[in-house]
Formats: structure tokens, C-alpha cells, sequence
């Protein structure tokens, strides 16, 4: 039993049975005895066997073509009849038969015809596995492979331009050595790229066409080094063959004919197996489809009154369903939206933002999130956040889009509103506490009077708090400025160096207070920028103040600065509490404070990285970052290398 098994196993592992694999072995060795007899016989029963084979992969092809959901094996069938046509000339023209000996008496003729139809094989079988995935003009293909074997002839029957491959007495030429190991070459080509296609063919499938043209490789090499055609490495060439013509008989008449629905009619296979199952079968499986159409039917209906824009588009951006909100949104009909593009209500975006949407997601096939200003068919334009994902087949190729669009003008004229209601507020709260502060400072320094020690006391933390409330209403000054667009820009030339250097000597004192160790990887000779010295304060003194806040006493933080082509990089990296993953996406966001930061105790407002991020990207400089909790954070700055001479 266990012995019955083991083989059972091995069948189920092999592409061919252990039956299949012994027969093959007998009737190469009958083939291989028939050259003792004959070396013609032999060489006659192999190439007309190859003949046949070619033949019948033909018919079967050609008859279940319209069943094929591939024409991979169309193609091939093709092909491989075409070849056949000049390997009967092959096989008419050889010494030992000697039907076209009259045109040469050599053995020249014959290895001329083998080596142009190997030409066309390994051609055929390198291009064969781009039409798993597409279908071909039958008559385009015939008419190449006709013109093709025509030409053959022609140049070696009539103009005799065909190169010569073999001369009696010295034996192959070098054209005929140098021409097996191209076709050798072009064979591992189509090995690899068939390699590439495998998960689109049935696995065994796969691995016999892959060690036919393993065989075929063999074949090849075997006839670069005979010096007669009667030599054993010849016969052992034409041995390998008729592997490799047996494997693709295997191939394309044993799955096509004897187990059709297994690889040819294999996408019919499982409503065969429906049709043949029992009653009680077919009406589970009918149960089950009528909760899929009822689930379906729910889901539409809940795309159809969705509070958000929902639409579907083919692979162009053709709209395929529009739910109502789509129409509500943008005023036009689902009629209108049919077969057309969300083109329909956009087009007020700068060309780059469409660029990289479609980038985003036809090119590289990830979802895109963003804000977006679109107009109403009645002229009003509005604001929108969209969410665009692709949706790939089972090739990874992008079948269709859903794109979800949500009007949010209301919510931005609010977010509008408070903005300029903070900047209102900071602007009117900035004058008493700078009178405040400067008031304060007076009396700390005596200069309206004497002021006792304990008084004293009281002032400088009158003074601390004011000074820290004067920063926080810059923050949001600054804020309110880049939401409302009317935060001033202007560069000038500066030593990017000179600016660096005063920022970490304003943050000295927070630097020896937790006595950091602060690495200065930058040298005095950094170039000369076109920069905005307030964004480049703002952005430096936020990310050294944040390393300082979150790393422990004692901590380390690096502050690299250094030319990579056309930009300069400044790094700032400490190994801090830095941030935990789940809340990496929310950084950048404004009054977001991870939730790790209660461990150390450290104020904050929440808007230090927002305004980082806008100044970086309203100023064309890239920003990123890196970081593991408990092991630090690192954030890049990218800045064009504008050097003013």
C-alpha cells in the first residue's frame, strides 16, 4: 500500500505520468537501434515523426481555436507547421534519401534547411508566450509565416544566396557552429520570458513547453560539434528533438484532447462540474447566487444614496456608474456622465496635478488622496478631498478606477473663518503681552525702581510664561498666514552655514539643560542659497527644538548637511521616543502630539511639523521622515541647490 502510494505522489508531482515517461524511453531506444540497422532509416523516421507531431499539433489547435481563451498555443500550432514544411524539405534533401539531391549532392542542402527552420523554431518560441495574454490575427500570422518559409527557399533553391553550413570532408562551417549557438541563445531567451509568464499557464503545462525548449537547447548543441552527418553527436541531436516535438505533442494533444477541460475549455470547467452535481447542489448554489444578486443589489443601493460622490471608470477614466450623489454634487445627469470623463467637472487643477494623479494610479497602481477644485455645470466652482484606487485583474493590471469624491467648500470657508479669527485674535492678544513682557523685563532690571528679591522671583516667571504665550501666538500667526495664503516668501542670498550655526546657538541653552550631545556633520564651506531666512529659522529651530523635547537627558542628536547632486540634504536624527507606527500618517497634521510624548514631560502646540511641512513645500523643497518608537526619529529636508555666485 504505502509502495502504491509513493508512486501515486510522484505522478501527481511529474507533468508526465511514470507510464508516459517509460513508454518514451522505449520507443527513443527502438529509435535509437533502427541506426544500426540504417542510419537513413533512422534519420527518416525521426524527422517524419517530427512531422506528423508538428501536423497534428496543428489540427488540434486550429479546431478548438475558438475555445482557446489564450492564443498562445494558436501561435505555436502555427508555427510549428509551418516549420514542418521545411523540415520535410530537410528530410527529402538528406544523402540517404536522396529526392532533392539533384539540386546539390552534398549534404550542404540539408543542413542549410534544418539550420532556417531551428531559425524559425526558436524565433516562434520566443514570441509565443506575448499572446498568453492576447489574441492574434490568424491571417496577419499565416501570411508572415508563409512569406517567411517562401523566402527560405527562395534563397536556397533558386538564388542560392543561403549561406553555406557544410562541406563534405571538413564539415560544418563556421556560420553553422556560430548560427546553434545564437538559436541556443534565442531558446534561453524564450525559456526566460516564458519563466516571467508562468502564473498564467496551468503549472504542468508550464513545465513541459519549459523542457521542450530545454531539449531543444540540447538539440542544438549537440550539432555544433559533428563532423559527419552519420556521427553519434548528430544522432543524438535528432534524439533530442524528438523530446522536445514529444513534450509539445504532450502538451497540446494531451491536455487538449484526451483532458480538454483541464487546460483548453479550463475556464469552463467549474459550471461543467455545476451542471453535473446533484439537485440539492444546484439549489444551494442557486440559494447562494440569490443572496450574491440580494448582497449586490444592497450594495448598489447603498452606492446610489451614498452621502459621497461615487463613480466608476474603465482602465481611460471612461465613466462606466455614477451614483446620485455624483450627479447632486455636480449638477450633471448620470446620461451626461456615461462614457464620458470626470474631465467633465475638473479641469481646474494645474496640468502637474493631474499628471501625478495619473501617475499614482494607472502607472504605479497605488490609491491617491487629495484635495481637489472642480466646477459645477452651473459655473460654481467648489473644493472636494478624492480618493482614487485602481483596481487590478488577476495580472495585476489595471481593470477599472472607483474614485469617491466629498464636497467639502463648506468646510474649508469654515476652517477659513477660524483661521482668520485665530489670526485676529493673536494679533490683538500680541501687543499687551509684549507690553507685558517689556514691563516685566523693566522691573527684573530695576529700572523703575528697586524690586524685592522674592518679587523678583515672581516677575521672571511672569516673564517665562509671557515669553512662552508671545511664541505660541507667532506659531499661530504663522499658521493662520500659510492657510490663508498670505505667508511672504522672499529670498536673498545667505550663507546656508551662518544661518544653521545661529539656530543651534539660540537653542544652546535647551541643548545644556538636558545635556545633549549634539554631532555637527556640516563644514563652513556649505554654498551660498537663494533662501528665506525666517522659513529657514522656522523649519530649523523646530526640528532641533522637537529632537531636544522628546529625547531623554543625555540624549544624542545629529545634524547633517550635505550636497547630492543638485540639492542639498540637511538630516536632523536623534534616538529619541520617536513615533509609533500606527500613528505616523497623522504627523503632519495640525495640534497632533503622539501619544508616547506623555512620557517625557514636554509642552507643545501641536503645530511645529504642520508649519514645517507647509514652509517646505510652499518654498519647492522636499520633506521626509523616518522613525521607530522607542529608537528616534530622522527628518530630511531636500533644498535645490540654487548657489548665487
Amino acid at each position: 500500500m504505502e509502495n502504491t502510494n509513493f508512486w501515486h505522489n510522484v505522478n501527481k508531482i511529474l507533468p508526465i505520468s511514470l507510464g508516459d515517461f517509460f513508454a518514451g524511453i522505449i520507443f527513443l531506444f527502438g529509435l535509437y537501434l533502427t541506426s544500426f540497422v540504417s542510419y537513413d532509416v533512422f534519420h527518416t523516421l525521426v524527422e517524419l515523426f517530427s512531422v506528423i507531431i508538428a501536423f497534428g499539433i496543428f489540427i488540434v489547435i486550429w479546431n478548438a481555436r475558438s475555445f482557446l481563451d489564450n492564443h498562445f498555443l494558436l501561435f505555436l500550432g502555427i508555427a510549428y507547421v509551418f516549420i514542418s514544411l521545411i523540415d520535410i524539405a530537410h528530410t527529402f534533401a538528406y544523402q540517404g534519401v536522396g529526392i532533392l539531391t539533384f539540386f546539390d549532392p552534398t549534404s550542404n542542402l540539408a543542413t542549410q534547411l534544418w539550420i532556417a527552420a531551428r531559425y524559425i523554431q526558436a524565433l516562434s518560441l520566443l514570441i509565443a508566450p506575448i499572446f498568453l495574454t492576447r489574441k492574434i490575427n490568424i491571417r496577419l500570422v499565416s501570411g508572415i509565416f508563409s512569406l517567411v518559409v517562401i523566402s527560405v527557399f527562395v534563397s536556397i533553391f533558386y538564388l542560392k544566396i543561403f549561406p553555406t553550413a557544410y562541406i563534405d570532408g571538413v564539415g560544418l562551417t563556421l556560420f553553422k557552429k556560430i548560427s546553434e549557438y545564437i538559436i541556443s541563445l534565442i531558446l534561453i531567451g524564450s525559456a526566460v520570458f516564458l519563466f516571467k509568464k508562468r502564473r498564467t499557464l496551468n503549472v504542468k503545462v508550464f513545465y513541459l513547453i519549459f523542457a521542450s525548449i530545454i531539449f531543444t537547447i540540447a538539440s542544438e548543441l549537440s550539432f555544433t560539434t559533428y563532423l559527419g552527418v552519420f556521427d553519434f553527436s548528430n544522432m543524438l541531436g535528432h534524439l533530442f528533438k524528438i523530446v522536445s516535438f514529444l513534450l509539445i505533442y504532450k502538451t497540446i494533444v494531451e491536455f487538449g484532447v484526451r483532458n480538454p477541460l483541464s487546460y483548453i475549455f479550463r475556464s469552463l470547467e467549474q459550471n461543467a462540474e455545476t451542471l453535473r452535481a446533484s439537485e440539492l447542489k444546484f439549489r444551494s448554489l442557486s440559494e447562494k447566487l440569490e443572496k450574491t444578486v440580494t448582497d449586490l443589489k444592497i450594495v448598489q443601493l447603498s452606492m446610489d444614496n451614498a452621502f459621497a460622490h461615487i463613480i466608476i471608470t474603465d482602465k481611460n477614466g471612461r465613466i462606466l456608474y455614477a451614483n446620485k450623489s455624483a450627479e447632486k454634487i455636480t449638477g450633471f445627469s448620470k446620461e451626461e456622465m456615461m462614457n464620458n470623463t470626470p474631465s467633465l467637472w475638473g479641469k481646474q487643477m494645474p496640468q502637474s496635478f493631474y499628471k501625478n494623479l495619473w501617475k499614482t494610479i494607472k502607472d504605479e497602481k497605488k490609491n491617491f488622496a487629495g484635495e481637489i477644485l472642480n466646477k459645477r455645470k452651473n459655473g460654481d466652482l467648489y473644493t472636494a478631498e478624492i480618493r482614487v484606487a485602481p483596481v487590478l485583474d488577476d495580472n495585476n493590471e489595471v481593470k477599472f478606477f472607483v474614485a469617491l469624491e466629498r464636497d467639502i467648500t463648506e468646510q474649508k470657508e469654515i476652517d477659513r473663518a477660524k483661521t482668520e479669527f485665530i489670526s485676529l485674535a493673536a494679533h490683538q492678544l500680541r501687543t499687551p503681552l509684549s507690553t507685558i513682557s517689556i514691563t516685566t523685563e523693566m522691573l527684573l532690571k530695576d529700572i523703575v525702581g528697586d524690586t524685592s528679591k522674592e518679587n523678583k522671583k515672581y516677575l521672571k516667571n511672569i516673564f517665562t510664561q509671557v515669553k512662552g504665550m508671545t511664541e505660541m501666538i507667532e506659531v499661530f500667526l504663522n499658521v493662520s498666514r500659510i492657510e490663508m495664503g498670505k505667508f511672504p516668501v522672499k529670498t536673498e542670498p545667505l550663507k546656508l552655514y551662518d544661518v544653521i550655526e545661529n539656530v543651534v546657538k539660540g537653542l544652546a541653552t535647551q541643548i545644556n539643560n538636558k545635556k545633549i550631545n549634539l554631532k555637527k556633520n556640516y563644514k563652513k564651506t556649505l554654498p551660498i542659497l537663494d533662501l528665506d531666512k525666517n522659513v529657514m529659522k522656522i523649519i530649523m529651530e523646530n526640528l532641533l527644538s522637537n529632537a531636544i523635547k522628546y529625547s531623554e537627558k543625555e540624549g544624542k542628536i545629529i545634524l547633517g548637511v550635505e550636497e547630492k547632486g543638485d540639492n542639498i540634504i540637511i538630516e536632523v536624527k536623534d534616538n529619541g521616543i520617536g513615533i509609533p507606527e500606527k500613528e505616523q500618517y497623522r504627523i503632519f497634521t495640525k495640534l497632533f502630539r503622539a501619544q508616547n510624548t506623555s512620557q517625557i514631560k514636554s509642552e507643545g502646540s501641536g503645530l511645529g511639523l504642520y508649519l514645517v511641512k507647509n514652509l517646505a513645500e510652499q518654498s519647492g523643497y522636499s520633506f521626509s521622515f523616518i522613525s521607530k518608537e522607542n529608537e528616534g526619529a530622522a527628518f530630511t529636508i531636500s533644498i535645490p541647490k540654487t548657489t548665487v555666485k
